[in-house]
């Protein structure tokens, strides 16, 4: 790929629009003493080089994995893989309050790892192993997500000796000031609700405009984004998505039965098969569990 840090040349090239979807790639950083020691690593870079070059890095015996999202529980679960002894995931909030799935959580449980609630790290200490600081807290007031904002333990400090800290707290947006678009204090690029920039004839959309998301809203975006580009080089935009339902046909459906029908939960290899591996947890339905997961199927009413 090409490396584009600003826009004038797409223009000068005699390009009439622009969208520009960068994502949310910048790690965010712990913002504490010590976090650029050696041995302390992004998650991202760990997963990559595991996932995608199929490398083992030496994470050492002790592992400590700061971060309460789904990235920060692949990460624990990897080190297990790559043969920590104990590896445990800091999270300065309580349980409940995790983004990460809770199967997945569960899951790491299983696999061995273990957890810190409440714990809000301080300082790393570089040495033969990293020394790693960590306030105790206890949760506070709700903020502006509803959760309740953890606050410091007078005089409660843990201290932990690793060998491997892994950052997993998520990304933010760095847009290249080249680029020339109006920004908000989160960094966040502006736009209308046409996704138009501050930018004559750019256009956004994605992570880099509303923060880090699932993948179908910023398909979403381009889409808007792209209706909105075509109306501007003189179309009509693109057609509104719409239901076909000629086809379909209405069937009696008990709602109240099909409430009470369970989840049909994916078989999975057994702790002691996969901990040392690297394959796939899980196994998929066969036929007759396939059947069954399907009946609990509401709208489609195909269950025939």
């Amino acid at each position: 790929g090409v490396e584009v840090t600003e826009l004038d040349s797409l223009s000068e090239k005699g390009f009439d629009a622009i969208y520009t979807s960068i994502g949310a790639m910048e790690p965010n950083k712990l913002r504490v003493e010590g976090e650029d020691s050696a041995g302390v690593v992004e998650c991202m870079d760990l997963l990559t080089a595991v996932n995608e070059r199929d490398e083992t890095p030496d994470v050492g015996d002790e592992v400590i994995v700061i971060g309460g999202g789904n990235a920060a529980i692949d990460s624990a679960r990897i080190c297990k893989r790559l043969g920590a002894k104990d590896v445990t995931v800091f999270y300065r909030r309580t349980e409940t309050e995790m983004p990460a799935l809770l199967h997945d959580i569960h899951a790491a449980m299983r696999e061995g790892v273990s957890f810190d609630f409440l714990s809000q790290p301080l300082k790393i200490i570089p040495g033969d192993h990293l020394t790693v600081a960590f306030q105790c807290m206890i949760p506070g007031e709700p903020d502006a997500s509803g959760r309740r904002r953890p606050e410091p333990m007078e005089g409660r400090i843990l201290m932990r000796e690793v060998d491997t800290v892994v950052k997993a707290i998520g990304n933010g947006v760095s847009v290249p000031e080249g680029f020339g678009l109006k920004t908000d204090k989160r960094g966040l690029i502006v736009v209308d609700e046409e996704y138009r920039t501050s930018r004559e004839g750019v256009w956004a959309g994605g992570d880099a405009v509303f923060g880090p998301r699932f993948v179908i809203e910023a398909i979403r975006d381009g889409r808007k984004a792209a209706s909105s580009i075509d109306r501007y080089l003189g179309g009509e935009g693109l057609p509104e998505p719409s239901i076909d339902l000629g086809e379909f046909v209405a069937r009696p459906v008990d709602l109240e039965e099909r409430r009470e029908k369970p989840m049909v939960n994916v078989r999975e290899l057994q702790v002691d098969d996969r901990i040392w591996n690297f394959d796939e947890v899980e196994l998929g339905f066969n036929e007759e569990e396939a059947l069954r997961e399907t009946n609990r199927c509401w709208r489609c009413d195909w269950n025939e």
